[in-house]
């Protein structure tokens, strides 16, 4: 009778822990649905390996789901835009659909950055460039993989669009500058935005979606009036 009680309590606590188990499953899931959500459209122009530009999303991915926010990686070019995704991967709408173009090297800056992101008078921006060569010496030089170094960039960029101008930090993810100590921290556990700024770019991104999730703008023409941008860093210099 006693061995009977046993296997009763027994039964009962597993089935108690199974339903705990998947209301904190449903908690987890519903919690990832209320996140809001920056589609990038991605251009490959530099002609990088698809494996690398897809583990690169996937690091920058990471930064944002940190941050609580989930990203959509939209990837254009040739007949894949429509068959794959269905859109033209030319429609923007601040902040909820933005474009990031990988090329090889800036074209027009006097310097040598990582990435520039692109915004108008009013702090607002739906294009960013990052810079395949320049990421690629800094490879070489702290020996870093290149598929990391390259979804923090991305990162980085898209980030400023959230954030607007006057967004880089001492320290972190948008820190102006990334050097040996920088370089370190992404190697050990990666590099990521701090409680405010995430708290910013979650805020837009909410009201964004609440108001017009749909609303299309279009900010091309006239060249941007501002240049957030990420120099490289010299080598020698911590």
């Amino acid at each position: 009778m006693k061995n009977q009680t046993v296997r009763r309590w027994v039964s009962l606590g597993l089935g108690l822990l199974g339903m705990v188990s998947m209301g904190g499953s449903s908690m987890r899931a519903d919690s990832v649905s209320r996140r809001p959500v920056v589609r990038i459209s991605v251009y490959n122009d530099a002609g990088l390996k698809r494996g690398t530009l897809l583990h690169a999303e996937e690091d920058a991915a990471a930064v944002f789901r940190r941050a609580g926010i989930e990203t959509e990686w939209k990837n254009c070019g040739g007949e894949e835009v429509f068959e794959r995704v269905g859109k033209p991967c030319n429609e923007v709408a601040y902040p909820v659909k933005l474009v990031l173009r990988i090329e090889r090297r800036p074209r027009g800056l006097v310097s040598e950055p990582l990435g520039v992101a692109y915004l108008a008078d009013d702090g607002k921006g739906v294009y960013c460039d990052v810079f395949l060569e320049p990421m690629e010496e800094l490879q070489q030089v702290y020996a870093v993989s290149l598929d990391a170094l390259l979804g923090h960039v991305a990162a980085h960029e898209i980030a400023h669009l959230l954030l607007g101008p006057h967004s880089h930090t001492a320290s972190g993810l948008m820190r102006a500058r990334w050097g040996l100590q920088t370089m370190e921290k992404m190697k050990r556990s990666g590099l990521e935005f701090n409680s405010t700024q995430a708290a910013v770019m979650v805020e837009r991104l909410e009201a964004a979606q609440d108001s017009a999730p749909d609303a299309l703008v279009t900010m091309a023409g006239n060249a941007p009036a501002t240049l957030m941008t990420l120099p490289t860093q010299c080598p020698n210099v911590h």
